[in-house]
């Protein structure tokens, strides 16, 4: 009976994100961002022409480049290779690495472990005398991660067959990668020589930017209209630039806070809030027993406005809402439901309740019964009224 209860309550929850979507609402449970587009963070083969190196068994070349604060996920990285002029065609088994970078020398280190394989080719490649230079693309067999304010060196090399050449230029490249060279081991990496770093190998690489953590609280913030520093965060949502969180500090404080990106935390309620068509203040904002198995903290906001749990002394518990007409000044809370509150469509009132949604105009949450009631109410256009139930 119990499993029954969890895959009820389970499934519940999954039909509450699905009807928020449709909507307009969302749960959200954790800060988060979607990664962009590819973009190119290095690319300088339109550079001019300053020479050819080549490549060999035992000469390996390497490719400087090194990134700013942005940390990128590496999609590719495409050489252009020819065979030199040769009236034959050079037949080569080609191996790229990531190297490391020795900031005590410029020099590469070791490779970082990333394999990376050829795409839309295989080794050996033929490279033809009337090609010209041929894009010759690799990309990792794992997802490797381009860490921010970091150096790295493409390291190109022949396992087998004739030598490939490789065209140097000083061209600048464009994209977000800056500082660039080139080096050469004649010992197959065992050693490498001083670089050059006035040129480069032209090359092209594409990266996925990966979104930056920007801090909205921590242990060294303030708790508004507390005392001390938050010690406690948790359950954080999102609405454009606005987060949305339950904090807690020394002493037994905690509330639900709002900030920005920029701008101090604001407090939405705390314990010194009177809950709105209850007696006393609020004395939690943490259900007793969570009723599906996950976080139960995390309020929900939209714009200003934020949508929460809170419990008082005698049982007392229910869903409520903040809606600032003053953009720093919190106002008093609205009650949605509470243990006062009958249940739509079912019998008898709330006993508990689950995780809360907002949107611009209607507040929808997880609401439980005597009985083994339970669905997903909302308050739309004034009236409170059931979403689905079991």
């Amino acid at each position: 009976m119990k499993t029954t209860t969890t895959i009820k309550a389970l499934t519940l929850f999954q039909l509450l994100r699905r009807c928020m979507w449709c909507c307009g609402l969302l749960v959200v449970f954790a800060l988060s961002a979607e990664r962009s587009q590819a973009t190119i963070i290095f690319d300088n083969r339109n550079g001019v022409f300053n020479g050819l190196l080549a490549p060999s068994t035992t000469s390996w070349l390497a490719a400087r480049f090194c990134l700013g604060p942005q940390p990128y996920s590496l999609d590719d990285v495409t050489f252009l290779l020819s065979n030199g002029g040769a009236q034959r065609p050079y037949v080569s088994t080609v191996r790229l690495q990531l190297y490391s970078y020795n900031p005590a020398n410029t020099r590469p280190v070791a490779s970082t472990g990333p394999m990376l394989i050829l795409s839309r080719l295989t080794n050996p490649i033929t490279l033809n005398p009337p090609d010209g230079f041929v894009p010759v693309t690799w990309v990792p067999a794992a997802p490797f991660t381009l860490a921010p304010n970091t150096c790295y060196w493409f390291v190109l090399s022949v396992d087998s067959g004739d030598p490939v050449y490789v065209t140097v230029s000083e061209t600048r490249p464009t994209g977000d990668a800056g500082g660039f060279g080139w080096d050469l081991s004649s010992n197959g990496g065992a050693t490498w020589g001083a670089p050059d770093l006035f040129h480069n190998l032209k090359m092209l690489v594409h990266g996925t930017a990966i979104p930056i953590p920007l801090r909205v609280a921590d242990g060294t913030t303030a708790i508004p209209g507390g005392t001390g520093n938050f010690t406690t965060l948790r359950g954080a949502s999102l609405s454009g630039s606005t987060v949305a969180f339950f904090g807690a500090g020394s002493g037994g404080q905690q509330g639900i806070y709002r900030a920005g990106i920029s701008g101090p935390a604001l407090k939405v309620v705390d314990l010194n809030t009177a809950i709105p068509g209850g007696t006393g203040n609020f004395t939690a904002f943490i259900p007793q027993e969570p009723t599906i198995p996950v976080d139960p903290l995390a309020p929900a906001i939209h714009g200003a406005s934020v949508a929460f749990f809170g419990a008082g002394s005698g049982g007392q518990q229910g869903i409520y809402v903040s809606i600032p007409s003053d953009p720093i000044i919190p106002p008093n809370p609205i009650r949605i439901a509470d243990a006062a509150t009958a249940i739509p469509g079912g019998s008898g009132n709330f006993t508990s309740f689950g995780n809360v949604s907002i949107s611009a105009t209607d507040v929808a949450f997880l609401g439980l019964g005597a009985n083994g009631q339970q669905g997903i109410y909302g308050l739309t256009g004034g009236s409170l009224v059931k979403v689905v139930d079991l």
